[in-house]
């Protein structure tokens, strides 16, 4: 069993590639590179290679996860380096390991993700946003219309159980930065812009959503005894 769990990074221009598209750029980059993946079995093959949760487009990461199964043995370290050779400009490996151990898949994993929400002050101060965020979280419940797309029609949903983590923790010259940990994944998942455009219209806060940046910046699981543990920690 060859398998390698690699952490990777997803900025610039490449934020605007969906996930089929950043898919078949590893799988080119795999060929190049002379690293065979491993295929399944039957009437379709297809690589064994699975990325955690994918981003929506127009976020960037520093904390992509991707699991993948190779017909050879890698040195961890050489694999890395080999792959970032081949990468575009905007997709890099940070780090790469070899998985000893039997794991669930990485979207069976993941429970929550951590994010940076940039915006522009506008005239704002950070005592506004404070208590802005405290009244957002003193809320008994925070309904948003969330569209259901493969269903084709939309429903009411409260966020508040979704929100782990919410706070301003940088003021810049000209910026904020709040700091946010969601539910992510098959028990739960909150996109960070359907969280800030909640939090914007229902605290009525002059700020422009088209200045918001979003940085993904790692991806969690949840041990046994309730502890937050990176993917890498597997």
């Amino acid at each position: 069993m060859n398998k390698y769990l690699i952490k990777f990074s997803k900025i610039g221009n490449m934020k605007y590639i969906s996930h089929l598209d950043l898919m078949n750029v590893f799988q080119r980059v795999f060929r190049r590179a002379g690293i065979q993946l491993v295929y399944s079995q039957g009437f379709s093959p297809h690589p064994k290679i699975s990325i955690a949760h994918p981003l929506s487009l127009g976020i960037e990461s520093i904390g992509e996860y991707m699991e993948i199964e190779l017909v050879n043995h890698w040195d961890a370290q050489e694999l890395l380096l080999t792959l970032n050779k081949q990468l575009p400009k905007g997709i890099g490996i940070m780090a790469c390991k070899e998985i000893v151990k039997k794991i669930k898949s990485l979207a069976a994993e993941v429970r929550y993700a951590a994010y940076d929400l940039s915006f522009s002050k506008q005239g704002l101060d950070s005592d506004e946003i404070k208590n802005a965020i405290q009244a957002y979280l003193n809320m008994d419940e925070i309904i948003v219309i969330k569209k259901l797309v493969k269903k084709r029609k939309e429903k009411e949903v409260d966020i508040k159980p979704l929100i782990h983590t919410f706070k301003l923790e940088e003021e810049a010259e000209g910026s904020f930065k709040i700091f946010t940990i969601l539910k992510t994944g098959s028990n739960g998942n909150l996109n960070p812009q359907l969280l800030m455009e909640s939090f914007i219209d229902k605290m009525e806060l002059e700020i422009d959503k088209d200045t918001l940046y979003i940085l993904r910046k790692e991806m969690y699981l949840v041990t046994n005894h309730d502890v937050m543990s990176t993917l890498f920690d597997i």
